[in-house]
This record gives C-alpha cells, structure tokens and sequence, in this order.
C-alpha cells in the first residue's frame, strides 16, 4: 500500500492505493499550514509543538502572512519552526478526522509533498515532519515527491488514483530511508529490541528503545536491512494481531533508519519549559548526521 500526503498552505491533500487497483483520497479544506489558525485552539494549541518560546501573536502573523502570501518562504529560524510544526499539526489533526487516520495506517510507503516538506532545508527535517504528523505505525518506507507530482491526483477520481500513483516512479521520489515505529509500553519500560543486519557490515544490536526513545543508524540508498525486532509487552507495529517477535526488511536513504519508540500519538509534558526541551531534544537528533549508535542508545525525551 502506498499513501501520499500533500500539504501546501491552503489545502492538505492525501490519497491511498494498493496493488489491487483500490484507491481513495481526501482533501481538507482548511487543512493546510495557514489553516491552524482556525483549527482548534488556534495559535495557541500550535505554539504547544514549538522547541523554542514564541507567544501566539507571533505564531498568528506567520499563519496570517502565508494565507495572504502562500508562495512565501521562511525567512527567519523562528518562521521555519513554525511553518514546520504547521505541518505536522495539519497532519496530526487530518488524521483525527473521521476514517482519515485508518486510511493512513499499515502503509508500506508514505510519500509527503508540499513545499514545506520536499524543500525543508535538511531531507531529516522532512522526515520528522511526516513522522511526527502522521505516525506510520510499523515498518515504513518514507519519501518525497520533489517533483511536484503528487498534488494534481486530488483531482483524480478514485478509481483512477492507482494509476496516478503509478507514475511516482523511482526517479521522480527522494527516498528518506525507513521508519520503525511502535505503540503501547509504560513509561521506562523496554518496548523494542532491535538488532540489525546487513550483508558485508557488522550486526548492529540488540539495541533496546525505551518510551519515549528515537534513534537514527545510518543505512545509504540502495542499502537493504533485515531488522528483528522483539516487541515488549503490550507493545504493538500496528498489524492485525499481537506477535512479539517480527523480522522485516529495511530499505536505506538519505536519512536512514528511524527507529521510534514515541508512542502513538504523540504525548508532551504538560509543562512548557519541559516539553520545549523534549521537541528541542528531538529536533536536534534529526538534525544531526546519523552515527552508528552504541549498545544502549540516550534517552532523547521522555513523554
């Protein structure tokens, strides 16, 4: 199965299809990135996913500028960390919508488009924005469409969407890498043990995430992995029924693997200065070069 989201200033857009031919798609409205200002709580609810402190008026001008504007570009540090926790509210609330959020889960590769996400400064800022949004649970491959393409097939009738999404072809995607991404686990609690092989490198592992934990390794494009994942209890990828022992295949890119162990949703402490440092702790790790991690990966923020 294979989903695309599109998310421009205005309008958020976002379509499923699989290899049977069976397709849907569903456009919000008021869903893009200067529609939180009227989404619920406003500029308020949306300075609650910044890492850095900026009051609601200044939130509300930005969201004001790029309905009047929606071709302007952030200019400033404090305009790009808006513009990106739009986007990842946008998607966020698109997938509370009624059947929104089911379309969305047990996808095998997620594509974002939209300016904000295939021209952010860093393909791992992309990358966070898609995750933090949408929350793919399981095994997911991630990319972009920087060529533009996915936008017109919210024109598209259903059942002609399959076929649209067949033209998003290799050389026309940037492929960020994987996403591994769990829910269930108490706090402190060790909810996936991963270790990771591939042919002609050294196993990497087992590494141990616990709540709250995110960790990046590093696997190239054209890279494959075989993960084996061993889930804590009460821990769940998302399929059908429970299993504690899952082997799946990775497939590298300009990010790498993602291993999230975030929880779905996402939950942030409810004081400010705690839950700023929990998304500046998260912004910073995707920010970074991945580097092959030690046995016991840090803890990046605990919710």
């Amino acid at each position: 199965r294979i989903a695309g989201v599109d998310v421009g200033s205005r309008y958020l857009t976002w379509a499923v299809a699989d290899e049977a031919g069976q397709a849907e798609s569903r456009v919000f409205a008021a869903g893009g990135i200067a529609g939180a200002r009227h989404a619920a709580g406003g500029p308020g609810r949306l300075a609650r996913w910044l890492p850095l402190a900026i009051d609601e008026v200044a939130v509300a001008d930005v969201l004001q500028n790029l309905h009047a504007r929606p071709a302007t570009l952030p200019q400033t540090e404090d305009e790009l960390v808006i513009v990106q926790a739009a986007v990842r509210h946008q998607l966020a609330l698109a997938g509370e919508a009624e059947g929104a959020g089911e379309q969305l889960e047990g996808v095998d590769l997620l594509i974002g488009s939209g300016r904000s996400l295939a021209a952010a400064p860093r393909p791992s800022q992309a990358a966070q924005m898609l995750l933090d949004g949408v929350r793919p649970l399981g095994v997911t491959q991630l990319a972009l469409d920087t060529s533009g393409v996915l936008p017109p097939l919210g024109a598209l009738d259903d059942s002609e969407i399959a076929e649209g999404m067949g033209v998003l072809r290799d050389d026309l995607l940037v492929p960020l890498g994987t996403s591994l991404v769990c829910r269930g686990g108490r706090f402190g609690q060790v909810v996936m043990r991963v270790t990771v092989h591939r042919a002609g490198w050294p196993v990497i592992g087992p590494l141990d995430l616990r709540t709250g934990q995110v960790q990046i390794i590093p696997l190239a494009r054209g890279h494959e992995a075989e993960l084996e994942i061993e889930l804590g209890i009460g821990v769940s990828l998302g399929g059908p029924r429970r299993v504690r022992r899952v082997m799946a295949g990775a497939t590298g890119g300009v990010v790498g693997l993602v291993l999230d162990a975030r929880g779905v949703p996402l939950s942030l402490p409810r004081r400010s200065d705690d839950r700023r440092a929990v998304l500046a702790g998260w912004r910073d790790l995707f920010g970074r070069e991945p580097a092959v991690p030690a046995i016991e990966p840090s803890l990046v923020g605990s919710r």
